[in-house]
């Protein structure tokens, strides 16, 4: 069948999109590799980004832009573009003579660490036949999207910033789509979900959207702010070849930057880390920072402050994680990404040094368990209160023992509790006390799709970081779900919930065989929460043993 085309007009000029089906045969539009912010070289390297120009003619709009440009630790290269500010929308009905449609927006904002991904490689397929248009994007990356300097010039956050404006271009255009400009919900996980949250904090992004979905990822994770950027701005620059006067001198230093080849940077990132760094298992290059106080800043006060500010919209949001997240951050499964280990030359490890390189990670963490405490636990710093906060965790999650491989699922939870349930939990406690209606689930589904199980097989037959991707997108390279299988009623289930929240903040607006039981609303004195699992479960208290452990871990 020859490929139809449709055009339509946004503020920049005429695009050029497809006509299209998804496998299941339902029909619907792309208009792919759409730009919505300048290119960010040259002198706008490290900038916020500007307002598009426009363009004469018609813009082709049926294949992806540049993604932006990264080390891929899966595909084991360097991968993208500078010039990689790009946006890709879906949407099951154009406007069209006296049909004004106007369907729900849904945002995506990939994960990856912030150093990572794109927004193409989720398509959004499943939402197709779900009455609502759905957004995915491109922002910088690394180095490129979240050095900073500490200073006007170089103020850190240029990612998140891409995001805002991404977000600005929807209300600008969305209506040309089908799509409400009144009625957008962002979505997000992992550095995603993160990502969503910072947005809903950030007074730059107040008005641009009404809901918010942060999966597996909040601004309370202790990876999603970064305390001293000036000095990791420094290493990296010092590593790629920079004189030390020059990297002592923020001017001389910003005007390196801008002129070194963005190879260059991404290819050094691995010089950033200390092995006690690596040892650490969950650390991130180039991650948000509070910028120093000027009228663009996207995140002038640290992310607690500016929730106890009260000038946070009180938007219904939805929190979530899995049931096994620490499977991911286990030291072999980072080892197999190794993005942070990233030599010049691009040789990776082989598979016989990379178990070398995982017995030894195992080995460091079984000989110095305090690795594995969170950074701002009360007490870290006095030798003799962290030996006893240490002999309390060994405890309460190895039987008294040191970590090590015959003690997997303990070290898998110490992992997923520091690094994503506790973040996650109090940014829903925290923003329930601030007045937003918010739900809470735990996706506790193993199929034969999960996608981090998929590329990270571990000994536990647990529900990895991000498995419930492949659920609510098409994926390239990861099974979709066979028809009539579980794994296809999870997929319709968690499409509906999202979908059906998109349309009015309300979860439970439709019931039926798929969704049987009422999702309740989370709060301080009720920590309710929905358990995504074969079935669909209403329970109280998430994992509340080891909640329970860490609150006495924090109050001692």
């Amino acid at each position: 069948m020859a490929e139809e085309f449709v055009t339509v007009s946004v503020r920049s000029g005429a695009l050029k999109g497809r006509r299209r089906r998804t496998e299941g045969g339902q029909p619907f539009h792309s208009f792919e590799g759409v730009p919505y912010a300048k290119p960010p070289i040259g002198p706008l390297r490290f900038k916020a980004p500007q307002p598009t120009e426009s363009w004469t003619g018609v813009r082709d709009a049926t294949k992806v832009g540049n993604m932006c440009l990264h080390y891929d630790g899966l595909e084991k290269k360097i991968q993208g573009d500078e010039d990689c500010l790009f946006l890709n929308i879906y949407t099951p009905q154009l406007p069209s003579g006296s049909n004004k449609t106007s369907l729900p927006v849904m945002v995506y904002i990939h994960g990856g660490g912030f150093v990572i991904g794109r927004g193409d490689l989720y398509e959004p397929d499943p939402f197709m036949d779900k009455g609502v248009v759905v957004v995915n994007l491109n922002y910088r990356l690394g180095p490129l999207g979240f050095l900073s300097l500490g200073t006007l010039d170089v103020p850190g956050n240029a990612g998140l910033k891409d995001q805002t404006m991404a977000l600005r271009w929807v209300q600008e255009n969305i209506a040309v789509f089908g799509g409400d400009p009144n009625n957008v919900t962002i979505f997000g996980e992992s550095a995603g979900g993160a990502s969503v949250h910072f947005q809903l904090l950030s007074p730059l992004a107040k008005g641009l959207f009404h809901r918010v979905i942060a999966q597996s990822g909040s601004a309370f994770c202790p990876w999603a702010v970064i305390n001293d950027p000036i000095a990791r701005a420094k290493s990296l620059a010092l590593a790629a070849g920079c004189e030390p006067k020059t990297a002592e001198d923020p001017v001389a230093l910003a005007k390196w930057l801008r002129e070194a080849p963005a190879l260059t940077l991404v290819t050094h990132i691995g010089a950033c880390f200390t092995e006690e760094e690596i040892a650490k298992s969950m650390i991130l290059p180039f991650v948000p920072c509070v910028e120093p106080d000027h009228p663009g800043a996207f995140l002038p006060k640290e992310p607690a402050a500016l929730l106890a500010s009260g000038n946070v919209p009180k938007v219904p949001i939805i929190f979530g994680i899995t049931s096994h997240e620490g499977i991911m951050f286990l030291p072999g499964s980072l080892l197999k990404i190794d993005y942070f280990k990233i030599p010049p030359g691009g040789k990776q490890m082989t598979q016989e040094e990379l178990e070398v390189a995982e017995a030894k990670a195992m080995a460091q963490l079984s000989s110095r368990p305090e690795l594995l405490l969170p950074e701002n636990l009360p007490g870290r710093s006095d030798p003799k209160k962290e030996a006893q906060l240490v002999q309390r965790l060994k405890d309460f999650f190895f039987d008294g023992k040191q970590p090590s491989e015959e003690k997997l699922l303990g070290l898998i939870d110490v992992y997923s509790d520091t690094q994503f349930v506790l973040g996650v939990l109090r940014a829903a406690r925290d923003h329930a006390r601030n007045g937003s209606p918010i739900h809470v689930y735990e996706f506790a589904y193993r199929g034969r799709v999960n996608f981090l199980s998929l590329v990270f097989p571990c000994k536990v037959q647990g529900v990895c970081h991000a498995d419930e991707l492949s659920y609510l997108f098409n994926i390239p390279d990861v099974p979709r779900p066979e028809q009539g299988s579980k794994d296809e009623v999870t997929r319709q289930r968690l499409v509906r919930l999202w979908a059906n929240y998109a349309k009015n903040g309300n979860p439970n607006s439709s019931r039926d065989d798929l969704i049987k039981v009422d999702w309740p609303q989370f709060s301080e004195s009720a920590t309710n929460y929905l358990k995504i699992g074969e079935d669909l479960e209403a329970n109280t208290g998430l994992f509340k043993e080891r909640m329970m452990f860490w609150k006495g871990m924090y109050s001692k």
